[in-house]
């Protein structure tokens, strides 16, 4: 006689493999992100990083702290943020996207022959990078972002141009702000004028913890102007008689 074995799997037993599972992969998913550069908090740009190339360079050998890491080209400080990019070398043609790693603290892009050194190109890309103490260009480039004047060290040689040291562009050229406000350099060639403690708003002219009471005076100041003459004209034009009617005058 055979006998039919069954093997009955209960919602509750689903239930636990489904949480084992997710535990597992939870795990695991912590351990690859530890272990790969590419899972960082958005300083690092795996693209630029590799696309030349991810052997280490001598550029990165003498400027790269040796407590710091190195991802390809990339150059980053114990906190996983990229602060610098060795792209020397890379056959570019234009200056690429930078905008999303504005912590960095130097540039190469030495032994680039075909650069667009156009001020449009190259000074604009440089907008908001505060931190930009190093930027090495090729020859071909004439002016350091911004202009040689807002550079402490700028020296033009047969194969590269390197720009040191960034100065403050508000003194440099003597840039001023509104009243409540106060300049702050943002990148070669550019600034821009943030608020003093205690205001804000447009032009800096409105205090904190007034806007609010300001607002709702102004609401109902408006409101009385325009609600109380629509009033009275609505009570000359109507007229109600005694039978219930509305008469128009």
């Amino acid at each position: 006689m055979k006998v039919k074995s069954t093997f009955h799997v209960s919602a509750r037993d689903h239930v636990l493999v489904f949480f084992l599972a997710c535990i597992v992969k939870d795990c695991f998913g912590q351990l690859l992100s530890k272990s790969s550069p590419s899972k960082l908090d958005g300083q690092l740009d795996e693209y630029l990083c590799t696309f030349c190339g991810t052997a280490k360079t001598d550029f990165l050998d003498k400027y790269c702290n040796q407590n710091f890491l190195t991802y390809g080209r990339c150059c980053l400080n114990p906190s996983n943020v990229t602060i610098g990019i060795d792209l020397g070398n890379c056959s570019l043609t234009n200056v690429p996207k930078l905008s999303h790693i504005e912590d960095i603290s130097w540039l190469n892009f030495a032994f680039n022959p075909n650069l667009n050194c156009n001020k449009d190109n190259s000074t604009t890309t440089f907008k908001g990078f505060q931190n930009l103490q190093m930027i090495i260009l090729p020859s071909k480039c004439r002016s350091c972002p911004g202009g040689n004047g807002l550079w402490r060290y700028h020296n033009r040689m047969i194969s590269f141009n390197n720009c040191t040291g960034q100065m403050n562009n508000c003194q440099v050229l003597n840039r001023t702000c509104p009243t409540h406000s106060h300049c702050v350099s943002n990148g070669p060639g550019f600034y821009e004028c943030l608020c003093s403690s205690g205001y804000n708003e447009y032009r800096c002219l409105i205090m904190n913890g007034m806007p609010l009471v300001l607002t709702l005076c102004a609401i109902a100041g408006a409101s009385f102007v325009i609600i109380v003459p629509i009033w009275f004209l609505i009570r000359r034009r109507k007229k109600i008689n005694r039978s219930g009617y509305v008469v128009i005058e």
